[in-house]
């Protein structure tokens, strides 16, 4: 399954607004303080959806950062592909970064 660098967007943990609630058309609505501190002008679309706490770490800033640079990557070409297990692990021997087996 791939994103795209456009889909991944950090998610904001409840316990960050607290005093957010969700109103009829499931629209995150924040009080004053919570929008400063968040940084989001009057009127900003934000997604509500739960999130199992087991996979929030995916939705971290942090890591969508990398799956921004890894799509990135991907996109130029700044990849290389191997066609077999033994052929990736072989490339990292190569460079010494893999011991003997």
């Amino acid at each position: 399954m791939g994103f795209s660098s456009a889909a991944l967007r950090p998610c904001i943990p409840l316990e960050a607004v607290m005093k957010a609630r969700v109103d009829e058309q499931r629209r995150l609505v924040l009080d004053t303080a919570d929008a400063e501190r968040l940084k989001l002008q009057p009127g900003t679309a934000v997604d509500v959806r739960v999130i199992d706490p087991g996979q929030a770490w995916f939705w971290s800033e942090e890591w969508l950062a990398g799956e921004r640079d890894a799509s990135e990557d991907i996109r130029t070409g700044r990849v290389i592909h191997h066609e077999s297990d033994d052929a990736f692990l072989e490339s990292l021997r190569g460079r010494g970064d893999v011991a003997e087996a």
